[in-house]
């Protein structure tokens, strides 16, 4: 779990931006809102303490685009890979 928070935190690029985008150009105060909705305007130790803590990687919070848990996720995706 602790790698996947690191990689996810390494990684280029802020994931509200790339959530927002997706929806078309987001006003200042709406990227604030989101940054705040999934923690990410708290500092680094927070996050990660509320990622253990709470399992995020379990959660479909991990998942912000499709709203399903990671298990419900690969679930729908299995029959793909079987091919």
């Amino acid at each position: 779990m602790l790698v996947g928070f690191v990689l996810l935190h390494l990684a280029p690029g802020d994931p509200v931006d790339v959530l927002a985008g997706e929806f078309g150009t987001a006003s200042p105060q709406y990227l604030a809102q989101l940054r705040h909705e999934f923690g990410l305007d708290q500092p680094i130790y927070v996050q990660l303490l509320d990622y253990l803590c709470q399992c995020r990687a379990a959660q479909s919070r991990l998942f912000l685009r499709n709203d399903m848990s990671v298990v419900a996720l690969i679930w729908t995706r299995l029959p793909a890979t079987c091919c």
